[in-house]
């Protein structure tokens, strides 16, 4: 009896800090997580990387039954990670741009803009600013 008090304060103590766990968004066995569809992230738009991040983290929580702090700290690093790869982007554009001829980096503004609108995204990119 001793026994079975003792089990039951441990699982309740260990619920405390954990949530419960959230069904997959996908079976892990089938799913690489690098393609498109039910329970799956769209791989495009303005905020595709940020909702891969999330998918990502769910299906962590649903492996590994992530505490709310062990979720939050998670989301601040993967928020840090994607505003340092943002920056990185930025100045990689810039670097090469400045190597570019005036011609060449109209006929790669011209190309970019044709991918757009391949991919169906009329809205005009953002022009890259000059280095100084």
């Amino acid at each position: 009896m001793i026994g079975l008090l003792g089990l039951a304060l441990v699982t309740a103590t260990t619920a405390q800090g954990h949530k419960k766990r959230k069904p997959a968004a996908c079976d892990s066995s089938q799913c690489s997580h690098s393609h498109p569809g039910p329970g799956h992230p769209p791989m495009g738009g303005p905020h595709a990387a940020e909702m891969r991040m999330e998918h990502k983290l769910e299906h962590m929580d649903s492996i590994l039954n992530l505490s709310d702090e062990q979720e939050a700290q998670i989301r601040e690093l993967n928020r840090e990670h994607r505003e340092a790869i943002q920056s990185l982007n930025q100045e990689h554009k810039m670097a090469i741009k400045a190597l570019l001829t005036p011609e060449q980096q109209a006929i790669m503004r011209a190309q970019r803009e044709a991918m757009r609108q391949q991919r169906g995204n009329v809205m005009p990119e953002a022009p890259m600013e000059s280095p100084e």
